[in-house]
């Protein structure tokens, strides 16, 4: 049987692939998205109206209904007998179990696969089936385990987990990571797969001496600076003494929030993305400007929320303006230009001759939301759509709405005289996978943590992604994918 805990945590647009090759070997990744195998329904009522039904070569289907735009629902089935369903609405979400992932996107396509997954895994380095490297570690603040990128032998910042799952991209690979330290990893559009390999244990990094406390041992009092952009306060909580709550505001990822019981246990987090976390009466307002808000009730219903404010960010920290193109390193340009989105926004873009060109948008308060670069060119959900990547003369596309909407061009600043001869290495492809992939469709797989070195990728078209309109898009968020989890798991700490 089939039994265990399911768990829904808020995501990103991500898309599918289709499978019209022959049924794959046993413990391969399978996948689909293209014309529907079963019967369209025409009626529709409150449950949606049956517009696909994927079969794979495991026994897996799935019966994809639609309710509205952007917005499906799931019901999956083994050799016919149903093991659950699931929804989505502007976001992703995911069911695993035992192994068996089925991932539903907000266009109604679907990833599947088996497998390829590392059980209960220890801290270390982990290898791919792309050949990306990514070190698990954890959190020494709130103690969740996380990855980090390793290139050329550096890490580029670990994300960690918000709630008990959540799922990303590095290189081309989607990895889903789990509290207990399980991971699956998975190349859409790819015949290479494979479970992650263990290289060994990660280098410790030299021990510094923190200068100023860290925020979970300290009592309610003043914010405290961590960082050149970033600052912390504790405050009491509504449900009385020893309880807390730790606020966080930065200004590339926003305002968080933490409340700790008496035992410094974290009890429950809001952030950007996640801005209501009802068991525990937290709610952030304006988590979208520069001035956010927390909220806390021990009670639901119409009991009022006591507010309070975050701590204003340090003199000086704003979201950059745009601007002339300045250089930035002896083949490195950089400039910021206004983004599509109205006052306030903004997006730069960062030319190199080796690495090519970067385009990162930013919100009114500076946090980033989106980011395209050479080997990811197309980043969906927020409209952004690099041109000529890998030639000296690169454009950047930006726009509002998905669909037949048409993009706004600006070109990238132009190289330094004599940097212009470099030939930028070519995008990263996955090849000829003989898998058919329906190019029309969303191939958007937005990561968390972008400012904290997970970026977003991109595979294929970014047609049928929805774009979040005007200063409240950033409430959408990008933090990762949301999981409805069935599994039957002992937890291990690693």
């Amino acid at each position: 049987m089939r039994t265990a805990l399911r768990t829904a945590v808020a995501t990103a647009l991500v898309a599918g692939v289709a499978l019209t090759a022959p049924a794959l070997t046993a413990g391969a990744a399978f996948a689909a998205d293209g014309p529907a195998t079963g019967p369209a329904a025409t009626a529709t009522d409150s449950a949606g109206a049956l517009v696909r039904t994927d079969t794979f070569a495991d026994g897996t289907s799935v019966k994809v209904y639609r309710i509205g735009a952007e917005h499906h629902r799931a019901e999956i089935a083994v050799d016919g007998r149903p093991i659950g369903s699931l929804e989505t609405r502007f976001r992703t979400n995911a069911f695993v179990d035992d192994g068996n992932y089925v991932v539903l996107n907000a266009d109604g396509t679907v990833h599947h696969w088996q497998g390829n997954d590392f059980p209960r895994a220890g801290l270390g380095l982990y290898k791919l089936a792309d050949g990306t490297v990514l070190e698990l570690g954890r959190n020494p603040t709130y103690g969740q385990v996380g990855f980090q990128e390793i290139r050329n032998g550096k890490g580029r910042g670990f994300t960690y987990l918000y709630d008990t799952h959540s799922v990303w991209t590095y290189g081309t690979s989607v990895v889903v990571l789990e509290a207990d330290g399980t991971f699956a990893s998975y190349i859409p559009g790819s015949t290479k797969q494979g479970a992650p390999e263990f290289l060994g244990k990660a280098t410790p990094a030299p021990s510094v001496k923190p200068t100023t406390p860290v925020a979970d041992d300290r009592k309610p009092g003043e914010p405290v600076t961590i960082g050149s952009c970033a600052v912390d306060q504790v405050i009491p909580s509504v449900f009385g003494e020893g309880w807390t709550v730790v606020l966080t505001h930065t200004l590339d990822k926003g305002p968080r929030a933490s409340l700790k019981d008496p035992s410094g246990k974290v009890m429950g987090t809001v952030d950007t993305a996640r801005p209501v976390f009802g068991p525990y009466g937290l709610r952030i307002d304006a988590a979208d400007t520069t001035a956010p808000r927390i909220g806390q009730r021990t009670q639901g219903g119409d009991t009022p929320y006591r507010w309070s404010d975050f701590p204003k960010l340090p003199q000086g920290c704003v979201a950059p303006k745009p601007g002339k193109a300045v250089a930035t390193g002896d083949c490195t340009v950089e400039q910021v230009i206004s983004s599509v989105f109205g006052e306030g926004w903004s997006v730069t873009l960062t030319h190199d001759a080796k690495k090519g060109p970067t385009a990162v948008l930013r919100s009114p308060n500076g946090m980033i939301l989106g980011q395209a670069d050479r080997a990811r060119p197309v980043f969906g959900p927020y409209g952004l759509r690099i041109d000529a990547a890998d030639t000296t003369a690169p454009r950047i596309g930006q726009r509002t709405q998905g669909g037949d909407t048409p993009y706004r061009w600006s070109d990238f600043p132009k190289l330094p005289k004599g940097c212009d001869q470099a030939t930028p290495a070519p995008a990263p492809t996955t090849g000829n996978t003989g898998i058919t992939v329906n190019t029309g469709q969303t191939s958007v797989i937005p990561r968390g943590g972008v400012a904290a070195g997970a970026e977003p990728a991109a595979v294929g078209s970014d047609d049928s992604a929805l774009i979040a309109a005007g200063a409240g898009a950033g409430a959408l968020g990008v933090a990762g994918f949301g999981l409805v989890v069935l599994r039957r798991r002992a937890a291990t700490r690693v």
